[in-house]
């Protein structure tokens, strides 16, 4: 009897455990849409971001360190030029994924089409790593790296585990 019960046990955990991960899963890539969805909330984006973020920053300044930099160096530019008329239509694609308990880590490249008012756009490729934390049950980005632009053609065959529109 003692065997069946420990055999019930890992099943058990084993389904806990695969419900979780599913739920981290879906989870991470709703904070990818969230700040892709067309239109952008500038409070909304804020909060998907821990109060400790690190980003880096353009060459020869200093790194955006916490929510406050993070929000008046990153955020509300972008945000002053959709209400200026840009629009944004991003895809993600992430290639790699390592969720180990509240800390997860995303490697991938964001596809995106910049489109000015007068009706010329720009298509532009990413690369970007980001470090998630559980706070509070919910997850925030803590650490964002823009690895910089690369070629288009980059994601002609591309092996993604998530693409995330």
């Amino acid at each position: 009897m003692r065997p069946a019960i420990v055999f019930a046990t890992a099943v058990f955990l084993l389904i806990v455990s695969v419900s979780a991960l599913a739920n981290d899963t879906e989870e991470l890539n709703d904070l990818y849409r969230i700040s892709t969805n067309g239109s952008f909330d500038l409070s909304a984006a804020a909060a998907d971001f821990g109060n400790d973020i690190v980003s880096d920053a353009p060459i020869d300044e200093p790194l955006i360190i916490g929510k406050r930099d993070y929000i008046l160096r990153s955020l509300r530019p972008f945000a002053d030029m959709v209400s200026a008329g840009m629009t944004l239509e991003r895809r993600t694609y992430v290639v790699r994924r390592v969720v180990s308990g509240d800390i997860a880590h995303d490697v991938g490249y964001f596809y995106s089409v910049l489109g000015a008012p007068s009706g010329n756009s720009l298509e532009i490729v990413q690369k970007f790593s980001l470090v998630f934390q559980k706070e509070r049950g919910e997850w925030k980005i803590i650490t964002y790296f823009d690895a910089g632009t690369a070629p288009l053609d980059v994601l002609d065959g591309l092996d993604a585990r998530y693409v995330i529109d």
